[in-house]
């Protein structure tokens, strides 16, 4: 696994949204705005069951994501790699902050930076 470099780390723990594509079943693209947080080199998504993210991550764990700095549009970090998903019990800044938080969250870990911005 490549490390996220240092000096891209903060994106990660900001206020910045980062973009997950996962796969859906007829082979297509799929897009979502998440917040993410790491956990090492592990970057962190808070997802619910049931949701189309959540069952694409699921049935074909290869994904990407792309971050980009709001106060530098030009600082980005993209990451390729394959996600596993897991109960939570706690939740992150991200789902504290959501209306309609439930309990039946899902903390997918993703791995493998392939490149940076």
């Amino acid at each position: 696994m490549v490390a996220i470099p240092a000096e891209a780390r903060h994106l990660f723990r900001g206020r910045d949204f980062a973009h997950l594509a996962a796969i859906n079943s007829d082979g297509s693209p799929q897009v979502s705005a998440v917040w993410v947080d790491l956990d090492g080199d592990l970057v962190i998504i808070n997802t619910t069951e049931g949701l189309v993210k959540t069952r694409n991550m699921r049935a074909n764990p290869r994904v990407g994501v792309s971050i980009v700095g709001q106060s530098n549009p030009y600082e980005s970090v993209q990451i390729q790699g394959k996600s596993s998903t897991s109960p939570i019990t706690a939740l992150t800044k991200a789902s504290t902050s959501s209306p309609g938080a439930t309990s039946e969250r899902t903390r997918s870990l993703i791995g493998s930076p392939a490149s940076n911005g």
